[in-house]
């Protein structure tokens, strides 16, 4: 721990290791020796400190007051963020879990390289004012067969922070997606089970996931395979959710309002038409999930110009194993 101004007071004993910081600290857990044997509790009251972790983190790091910019990943341990206290994390984050109450705000810093990826849970209650700010990165929670629902529910309901498309709001937000004039980005959510038990994806933004894996991608609206652009694939799928009226699936409900419609429609056209290449990738697509080939570019709907409030069929598509079009009409 080093500040050149001033004393950072720490503390050990059967509660685990206290340490108050005032801002402009440096504090470095080194767990290359073992483990403390104990939770971490930091509190920053003043200004913006700065924490790594060396070595395989092991139990709860509890921060409780003040900015902490975390530069390392900290290797599975337990993050609890409360008391309007604010994390930034500098690089990708594998955690245990991740709890935020009471006013906690998590950051992931700008770049699109980043991923925060969370072993068992994720709680956050958007009645306690938390913000869970992806920016321009990329979430995992992983999961499994008897909870991946409900999990998905949560990041669903999360999404309140979209507000209209502000993306102000409390929750699992993006200040990139908030900040972009266009407003053709969003936070686009899946399940990473293809329907039939495969996954989608066996890699997603570098790192390995399974079918019960819930992913979340800043990306274009309308990109439903969260593969960074929006194209034929994903008017195969929203064509394939309006039709068979799947609810259980975020990533076809552009607009998270529990269902496919018009709205979704405007979204995704809007998102086709003003795209300026992909966003960041990295992902590796399952060979069980090449579903069909397309042979038309979508054609696009006319619209009104705003949400919610489309005027023409939704676009044609082809696909190569039924051999046949596919046109479905969209009401308000």
């Amino acid at each position: 721990m080093n500040d050149p101004a001033d004393l950072i007071q720490a503390r050990v004993d059967t509660a685990g290791l206290q340490i108050f910081a005032d801002g402009s600290d440096t504090i470095t857990l080194n767990y290359t020796g073992g483990s403390l044997g104990g939770p971490v509790q930091l509190n920053g009251a003043g200004g913006a400190d700065t924490l790594s972790v060396l070595g395989g983190g092991v139990g709860l790091l509890s921060i409780t007051g003040g900015t902490i910019n975390i530069a390392t990943n900290v290797n599975g341990m337990d993050i609890d963020i409360s008391n309007s206290a604010q994390v930034n994390f500098g690089a990708s984050q594998h955690l245990r879990s991740l709890s935020l109450t009471t006013n906690g705000v998590a950051r992931l810093n700008p770049g699109g390289n980043k991923v925060l990826a969370v072993d068992t849970f994720i709680t956050f209650d958007v009645l306690q004012g938390i913000f869970l700010d992806l920016a321009d990165n990329d979430l995992i929670l992983r999961s499994n067969a008897q909870n991946r629902q409900s999990g998905l529910q949560l990041i669903r309901g999360a999404c309140s922070a979209r507000s209209l498309g502000t993306w102000k709001n409390v929750g699992l937000t993006s200040s990139m997606a908030a900040a972009d004039p266009k407003a053709l980005t969003t936070l686009g959510i899946t399940l990473n089970d293809y329907g039939q038990g495969t996954p989608i994806y066996t890699t997603f933004a570098g790192e390995s996931v399974g079918v019960n894996d819930i992913l979340v991608k800043y990306t274009y609206y309308g990109d439903a395979d969260l593969n960074g652009r929006v194209d034929a694939d994903d008017y195969f799928l929203i064509d394939r959710g309006f039709t068979l009226n799947i609810r259980t699936n975020v990533s076809y409900d552009f607009d998270f309002n529990r269902k496919i419609d018009a709205s979704d429609y405007f979204l995704i056209d809007r998102a086709y038409v003003g795209q300026v290449g992909a966003l960041a990738a990295g992902e590796t697509v399952a060979a069980s999930t090449q579903w069909y080939t397309k042979t038309l570019t979508p054609s696009l709907s006319r619209s009104t110009g705003r949400e919610g409030d489309v005027q023409a069929l939704t676009p044609v598509l082809s696909h190569g194993r039924a051999g046949r079009h596919s046109r479905h009409h969209r009401r308000k």
